[in-house]
């Protein structure tokens, strides 16, 4: 598994749709939004992970290049994915235990949920537990 050593944090400042979740659901997709800055970033969140309504908020903090620590979660999340334009996102955990798809808008368009898709079975996880919307 790897995580986007390059990215611009700039490039997650606004809001995102959910628009996937992997490790089951039982909940409607979420919706995250970034402020601040690349030196500074908050993030307030209500996401359906692993099957639960997951809400908090507060800083994004960088705990390695593209790999995050966010307020209320278990395990860092690791940027898997985003892409060029930064309309679609994808974080996920380094154990596989849960991730999810953000999308600027919804839906998730045919091209970038094949590549969602080829991102995370590359990246280890069981695509059979991937739910997109």
């Amino acid at each position: 598994m790897y995580s986007n050593a390059t990215l611009d944090e700039s490039r997650l400042i606004g809001q995102w749709n959910q628009v996937g979740a992997f490790g089951g659901v039982g909940c409607a997709p979420g919706m995250a939004e970034f402020t601040g800055n690349s030196d500074a970033l908050t993030i307030a969140y209500s996401l359906c992970l692993s099957g639960q309504v997951v809400s908090d908020n507060g800083s994004f903090s960088r705990v390695g290049m593209g790999r995050y620590s966010a307020p209320g979660l278990s395990a860092d999340l690791w940027v898997l994915w985003i892409d060029a334009d930064a309309r679609t996102l994808v974080l996920g955990t380094p154990s596989g235990e849960f991730g999810f798809v953000l999308n600027r808008g919804a839906p998730l368009p045919p091209d970038r949920a094949k590549a969602v898709r080829e991102i995370l079975d590359w990246n280890g996880y069981d695509l059979s537990m991937l739910t997109l919307w």
